[in-house]
């Protein structure tokens, strides 16, 4: 297993993986509901991957006050 900040062409594994996990056809997309931990430009995100496959994912979004 391999402990990585994601590469901008992994972020889309990412939102799969976390639609998978937090949503259903009611819910709107992670990747929608949360751009900030999604962002390639800010890319707050790490994760765990076996091989090519993200299998973890922990985005740390900003907040605005």
């Amino acid at each position: 297993m391999q402990l990585r900040q994601l590469k901008p062409n992994e972020f889309e594994q990412a939102i799969t993986l976390a639609d998978k996990t937090f949503r259903d056809k009611e819910h709107i997309s992670m990747g929608t509901a949360f751009p900030q931990v999604f962002s390639k430009n800010l890319n707050p995100s790490f994760g765990a991957f076996e091989g090519n496959e993200l299998i973890s994912f922990m985005g740390c979004g900003s907040i605005k006050n």
